[in-house]
């Protein structure tokens, strides 16, 4: 019985040795990283039948208390006892082992989604980002086509107003290519570049 335990073990490891070999690493990144409960159930299957002999020769040594094989059945049961113990600590420790490796993996994927979150949430205010500044270059057009065809019409006073309007919306539009129109710099004199300010719009 104990040769057909140590042929078990050998071939498919208790926990122990399970752990020696990194069985409980979540760092192994599977979808069953920590799906590790048969080495302990293993423990287990392999510690009754050394419960259940120690648990024979006890009462052999209980009914028999003058035979010469008292010494031996004594040695016998000390061995059995402490080979079911060793396979029975075993077990627990691989329960615990395992319970450890799924909280430690747990951590990590509760990690990986938080980031996941925070790169998705990223995406979407950059993509809002770039929404709203096309919304405004756009409106920023729009005013600049307006405020070209008052200064034809010599309506001087629609331009004057729609100057800092182009400053909010876009303040490049504005300093390159606005106030450096003929027809508008005929009624805004000077070119003027936009005053910095902080409030306005980053691209």
């Amino acid at each position: 019985m104990r040769a057909l335990a140590c042929s078990l073990v050998a071939l498919t490891g208790c926990s122990l040795l399970h752990d020696a070999v990194g069985g409980y690493n979540p760092a192994r990144s599977t979808p069953h990283a920590c799906d590790h409960s048969i080495p302990h159930k293993v423990d287990v299957i392999l510690a009754v039948p050394f419960a259940l002999e120690a648990i024979v020769i006890a009462g052999f040594l209980s009914a028999d208390t003058h035979s010469d094989a008292r010494s031996a059945m004594s040695a016998g049961l000390a061995i059995t006892t402490l080979v079911g113990g060793l396979f029975i600590g075993s077990a627990v420790y691989g329960s615990s082992r395992n319970a450890d490796c799924e909280t430690e993996l747990g951590i990590e994927r509760a990690t990986e989604a938080e980031s996941a979150a925070r790169a998705a949430r990223a995406r979407e205010e950059a993509f809002a980002s770039a929404k709203a500044a096309r919304v405004r270059k756009d409106r920023a057009l729009e005013l600049g086509k307006q405020a070209a065809a008052a200064a034809r019409a010599g309506e001087c006073a629609t331009v004057t107003a729609i100057d800092p309007q182009l400053c909010t919306l876009d303040a490049d539009y504005h300093d390159s290519v606005f106030v450096h129109d003929v027809s508008i710099a005929k009624c805004l004199g000077e070119p003027r570049p936009c005053p910095p300010d902080p409030k306005r719009p980053s691209e």
